[in-house]
């Protein structure tokens, strides 16, 4: 992969353990930030439905990143995009690539 295609800066965090608990109390997680990399971030699908009367919008994009073998669903990325602001993506499934120097990272947007 060319460095020139990985030209959106994420970072990779974990959650602080205690997520359990907050999740029980209402609360919303802490994540922290391991490192971070640089990425190639593309949208894919993007809907908006309503639920509980409330309007709830959803994205997915596909976040390709060098070859590491520390990153999995239970982690997530912060996203800093120049028109968004930093957008907090969940990585819903990891698709191993057609070469071993990269990841494809299927991710949601957290709302």
């Amino acid at each position: 992969m060319r460095a020139g295609q990985l030209r959106h800066r994420i970072k990779i965090q974990q959650n602080d353990g205690k997520a359990d608990r907050l999740a029980a109390a209402g609360d919303v997680p802490d994540w922290t930030t391991i490192e971070p990399v640089q990425a190639r971030v593309e949208s894919l699908t993007g809907q908006e439905k309503i639920e509980g009367g409330q309007n709830r919008g959803e994205a997915t994009h596909r976040v390709t990143l060098r070859h590491r073998t520390d990153v999995t669903e239970k982690h997530q990325l912060l996203w800093e995009s120049q028109t968004l602001g930093d957008v907090a993506l969940d990585i819903e499934a990891i698709i191993p690539a057609d070469r071993p120097t990269e990841i494809v990272l299927l991710c949601k947007r957290v709302a």
